[in-house]
């Protein structure tokens, strides 16, 4: 298959809560989370400079994941219970200063000319979204919120995986059943 030349659209975002058993993350079902807008990833880690006879010699890099932006339709009362930790009291959500919210792993896909790319981040952890809104003029404007949130690699040094032209049918196809999980792919080595 050919790989794809442009990126457009962006659908299917669904979220999974894991915990850790024994120092691995084990993934609970994802949920979608419809409405997506946009989402812009940007990355942390900074770059430094190691300098010798007279120039720059070696640049060393940090990868620290993803700081990132979710601007969605509406968020769902799933992720600001499940997630963000507010609860549910006689159908009202009530926030807490106390809560302690959950980190998650976040896949989506964007359109591509070709097939759809699909992503994950496996260790996030979201700010409480930006309430706003404004009053209606001659037109009805649609208003949207932003989740703000922080990728982080997990335990391995995993932070994100991504389809490509030759990802296996299986796998891109069970893509939002559960996490890929990359170490699941690996041959294990048997010594002699």
């Amino acid at each position: 298959m050919d790989e794809n030349k442009v990126r457009y659209g962006l659908t299917n975002v669904h979220i999974a809560t894991f915990t850790t058993k024994d120092g691995e993350m084990v993934y609970d079902d994802f949920k979608r989370m419809s409405g997506a807008v946009s989402l812009t990833l940007t990355p942390k880690g900074d770059q430094t400079p190691f300098h010798a006879d007279n120039m720059t010699y070696y640049v060393f890099s940090a990868n620290q994941g993803y700081e990132g932006a979710l601007e969605i339709a509406e968020i769902p009362e799933f992720f600001l219970t499940e997630i963000l930790g507010e609860q549910l009291i006689s159908g009202v959500l009530v926030e807490n200063i106390n809560a302690k919210g959950k980190q998650f792993a976040m896949a989506f896909e964007f359109d591509g000319d070709k097939k759809a790319t699909r992503q994950i981040l496996y260790n996030c952890t979201a700010s409480r979204p930006t309430l706003s809104g404004k009053t209606n003029t001659d037109t009805i404007e649609a208003q949207t919120s932003e989740l703000t949130f922080t990728a982080s690699p997990r335990p391995d040094g995993i932070t994100r995986a991504k389809t490509t032209a030759n990802t296996l049918p299986e796998d891109y196809n069970a893509w939002y059943t559960k996490p890929f999980d990359p170490m699941d792919s690996i041959p294990e080595i048997i010594e002699p």
